[in-house]
């Protein structure tokens, strides 16, 4: 006959814990790709539209590159649902952060959709909003250089608001740059590396 199993004590209890807190971590920092591809889109829009203003002045059509972030939009939801497929175990902590990141993306596009104020304004409330994503994101992956990240884009954002010309786009690529993209090809090469 099978003998019963010995139930856990308490110091076993704490290691399974433990051990499955650190495996939730590890998977979670394995998805740098969010952090790329929206640090890249922001980065080349951002960018190509200081370049379109700094030719051609400030037109309508220089608006247009920012038709990258619903195809960025596009792109995350079919990444999410693949990986969704994927996933066998839900945790706390992954539910936590697909919460925030789905209240921060509304957020987003409601600033966006119905915003009033002058564009310099507009894009230091953006960086202010990516430096609260990134650096809530950080803390609870204990990744510190998203979290520092995050105190970049709110360092950008301060100054941004006392820039009122073109070079906001500078900012904001600067922004992205140093909060999104350097972190997240740290993400990814740290899981690799792992």
């Amino acid at each position: 006959m099978n003998k019963p199993e010995a139930p856990f004590d308490e110091k076993q209890s704490l290691q399974l814990i433990h051990e499955m807190i650190q495996k939730t971590k590890s998977k979670l920092r394995g998805d740098a790709f969010n952090y790329l591809l929206w640090g890249w889109l922001v980065f080349i829009a951002s960018s190509s539209q200081f370049i379109w203003i700094s030719y051609f002045s400030y037109t309508k059509q220089s608006n247009a590159v920012w038709l990258l972030m619903p195809i960025g939009l596009t792109i995350t939801i079919i990444h999410k649902l693949r990986k969704k497929k994927k996933e066998k175990v839900n945790t706390y902590m992954g539910s936590f952060l697909r919460q925030f990141w789905l209240g921060f993306t509304i957020t987003i596009i409601l600033v966006s959709v119905l915003q009033q104020m002058p564009y310099h304004q507009f894009y230091a409330t953006l960086m202010c909003f990516y430096g609260l994503g990134l650096f809530v994101s950080g803390r609870a992956l204990e990744f510190r250089p998203i979290q520092l990240g995050g105190l970049w884009c709110w360092i950008c954002s301060a100054i941004g608001f006392y820039i009122h010309n073109g070079y906001i786009l500078l900012l904001l690529s600067g922004a992205v740059l140093g909060g999104y993209i350097i972190p997240g090809y740290l993400l990814k090469y740290s899981k690799q590396s792992e």
